[in-house]
Parts: structure tokens; sequence; C-alpha cells
């Protein structure tokens, strides 16, 4: 249910940034902290979009995992997991010139 509800709202943002011709990505988050930046590169909203997705469906995939093929396979799962969100955070961040967190 919470996976749910957080993939809906992160499309309903993107429905309202998309008419709007504002950007709404992730206000208060830590991917969200470069605004300006948000607005200009197209590179940063796709990474900062996955890397939302991609935490909204993590538990759930954790837990399926985990009832699926046991705790050793939630375990490669996790360190998978937070592989791509530390990839997505790199990519975010190398899209700031300054590299500033």
């Amino acid at each position: 249910m919470y996976t749910a509800v957080s993939l809906a709202a992160l499309y309903h943002d993107a429905v309202i940034a998309r008419a709007s011709g504002k950007t709404f990505l992730l206000a208060g988050s830590p991917e969200g902290k470069f605004t300006g930046l948000q607005a200009r590169s197209r590179e940063y909203r796709t990474a900062a979009y996955a890397l939302a997705v991609l935490q909204a469906v993590e538990l759930v995939t954790e837990i399926a995992t985990k009832h699926r093929w046991g705790n050793a396979a939630r375990w490669r799962v996790v360190l998978m997991l937070e592989l791509a969100k530390c990839v997505l955070r790199a990519a975010a961040r190398g899209v700031h010139a300054d590299g500033v967190a």
C-alpha cells in the first residue's frame, strides 16, 4: 500500500510539474536540494526520479525477496539496491558542476 501511494504521489507531482511548467520534484528531500538545477537539467531530474522510484519500491522488494527466496537472497538484493542508489546519487551530483553535496 505504501509503495502504491508513493508512486502515485510521484506521478501526480510529475503531471502537475509538466502542466504548470514548474518543478515540484521531491521538495524537501536530499535529492531535491538543487532546485535551480532541477529546472535546468534533464539528467538531474531523471536521476532524481529514478532514485525516488527505487526508494518507493525498496521495502516491498526486500520483503518479497525474503519471503520467496530467504534471508541470504534478501541481503543480496539489499546490496544491489544500495549500490543502485549510490550510482543514482552520484549521477545526480555529477550533473552539478561543483559537486556540492
